[in-house]
């Protein structure tokens, strides 16, 4: 599966899930890009991770099977 896909679906289940930046609480939208350059609202989601690569958190979660990405708003 494509990362581009697999981080769609991703996306989907965490705004079924709770449509909210995992920093600031704003509600996000979201919505299908064609890709012509528009600047994007500050409420567009994202996908964030919750730790940063090298962090021994992020590791421990990846064991624990916790989960690693968070909706972010584009602020």
């Amino acid at each position: 599966m494509p990362a581009k896909y697999y981080g769609r679906l991703i996306r989907e289940r965490l705004m079924r899930e709770n449509p909210h930046c995992n920093w600031c609480g704003i509600e996000v939208i979201w919505y299908y890009i064609p890709g012509d350059g528009q600047p994007l609202p500050d409420n567009f989601a994202t996908l964030d991770h919750l730790y940063q690569a090298k962090d021994p958190r992020r590791i421990e979660a990846f064991r624990k099977g916790e989960r690693q990405i968070v909706l972010a708003c584009s602020k």
